[in-house]
């Protein structure tokens, strides 16, 4: 894959994260302003739940397809891949939902203190199976280089989840119909995603010998999921004990907001790692250092203005899209920005372990941060509140970082683009004090300044001759590719009004 096709898969998968993100985000102003700080807090509960189990059900599977789909593969080949997985993944997440099912009741008086609400995990027993299903779907265009089709089917499912959601929520459904909502939508793109599958490779059944290598390769990972949930997502557990549901629905709108720099990995590390295991199976390693140095600069690039950026915003972006009960939560969102860059790094050194197959030793990485996490959100949490348990996630992703690095230096080294990451400090902190100055009032204004913020950063960049030749290159080759388009279907629309 050229650096060109690399960027245009990145930009796709930027995008379709962008629009993901804004369906979430249009859910966070209706849930909070209808329902209110504890009902959120319940609401982040159910979520968290979802995804804890879910990233059980699918016991690192998805990782592993990554690993093993290439694109031009026979379709038999592809077919046996797809399938197997999937039925290792269908097995481990019907038992949970039983489980589930099952233990609702104890479930609900252990997660909300209160069994009433036994019947939301009912519901969101059955969005475990098929949230794991989708994972696997989605795995699959990606190993395949179906960017396209996967940006596609994750569009539709955050866009038809908000609308879902908004609806059932508005018409009285509280709660309930939100989680819903949000069975719906997962089933429905399951299903959609599962019928092109189908109708590009085919049905075919497990194989036993592709069974045993993936769970070989697939089931060190499972405890990674759950080690990682406990980073990610066990502090609103833990805050909701400790402080209540209130002040937990609070500290999660506030996370969801910084939480939006964890995604800005995303564009380039759903590209990068197919590409990576490629160039490491064909034995060309210093293409996977080359294409991790490259790639680590353009998220440095694109992430630390977006991590001062927000910071210099919390206050006014949580109290526009929230009401003035949410405030309190402004001094979360820079330290959990500042834990998503932590977060970003650390994916380019996760790669290592992954391409020589030393999985095992993510336990290593990922338990140790687990561990600090939960033991330094239970010992700050009462003395600082709900910034304490912020605090705790900073630290515990820069541990993980730091055992990432020195972990995958044991098997490969790469270079790091240090002056670029300068350079991009300086303009950051730049655009930061034009944020300040500004001083935005107002969800419009906050928009604005946004704008303004974005091009004094990158004209600053520039001016500091923060982009490569190359780099400028294929900007220009996408804006002409841009252009010519535009111009074909101007030509096209004149075209079509002279005919009438």
């Amino acid at each position: 894959m050229a650096y060109k096709d690399l960027a245009k898969d990145a930009i796709i998968i930027g995008f379709t994260q962008v629009m993901v993100n804004l369906g979430n985000f249009l859910l966070l102003p209706i849930i909070t302003k209808t329902l209110g700080s504890n009902d959120y807090g319940l609401w982040i509960q159910v979520l968290v739940t979802i995804s804890l189990l879910s990233s059980v059900a699918i016991l690192g599977q998805n990782t592993t397809l990554l690993r093993f789909l290439k694109a031009g593969d026979d379709k038999k080949r592809l077919s046996v891949e797809y399938f197997t997985v999937l039925y290792i993944v269908s097995l481990a997440g019907v038992v949970l939902a039983v489980a589930m099912l099952a233990f609702s009741v104890p479930l609900a008086e252990l997660i909300f203190s209160d069994k009433e609400h036994s019947l939301l995990l009912v519901a969101a027993a059955m969005i475990v199976p098929f949230t794991a299903f989708t994972g696997i779907t989605s795995a699959y265009f990606r190993g395949t280089g179906q960017i396209k089709t996967y940006a596609a089917i994750n569009i539709f499912h955050a866009f038809g989840e908000a609308a879902l959601i908004l609806l059932f929520v508005i018409g009285g459904m509280g709660i309930l119909g939100a989680v819903v909502g949000a069975l719906i939508a997962s089933f429905v793109s399951f299903i959609i995603g599962f019928i092109i599958v189908v109708r590009q490779v085919g049905v075919s059944r497990p194989d036993r010998a592709v069974v045993g290598r993936n769970m070989k390769f697939g089931f060190p990972l499972a405890p990674n999921n759950i080690i990682q949930w406990v980073i990610t997502s066990s502090d609103r557990y833990l805050i909701a004990v400790i402080l209540g549901l209130s002040l937990a629905g609070i500290y999660s709108a506030a996370y969801g907001i910084g939480a939006v720099i964890f995604l800005f990995v995303a564009p380039i590390q759903m590209i990068l790692y197919p590409t990576l295991a490629r160039f490491y199976d064909e034995g060309r390693v210093d293409m996977v250092k080359e294409y991790t140095r490259r790639s680590f600069r353009y998220y440095m690039i694109i992430t630390m203005p977006a991590v001062v950026g927000i910071s210099a915003l919390s206050a006014p972006i949580l109290v526009a899209m929230t009401t003035p009960e949410f405030a309190p939560g402004a001094l979360v969102i820079p330290l959990v920005a500042v834990a998503g860059l932590f977060s970003g790094m650390f994916r380019f050194v996760e790669n290592v372990p992954h391409l020589v197959r030393k999985t095992h030793l993510n336990l290593i990485t990922f338990g140790v941060p687990a561990a600090a996490d939960v033991i330094l959100v239970i010992t700050l949490t009462p003395f600082m509140g709900i910034v304490g348990a912020a605090l705790a996630t900073t630290i515990s992703y820069a541990l993980m970082l730091a055992i990432g690095v020195v972990i995958s230096r044991q098997f490969m080294k790469f270079t790091i683009d240090l002056p670029s990451a300068i350079k991009s400090v300086a303009a950051s902190l730049l655009m930061a004090v034009i944020i300040l100055l500004l001083d935005p009032v107002g969800l419009l204004s906050i928009v604005a300044t946004i704008v303004v913020a974005i091009l004094a950063y990158f004209l600053v960049l520039y001016i500091m001759k923060g982009f490569d030749r190359q780099e400028l290159d294929i900007l220009r080759y996408y804006i002409q590719k841009v252009r010519k388009k535009v111009d074909e279907s101007g030509a096209s629309a004149g075209g079509g009004r002279r005919l009438g």
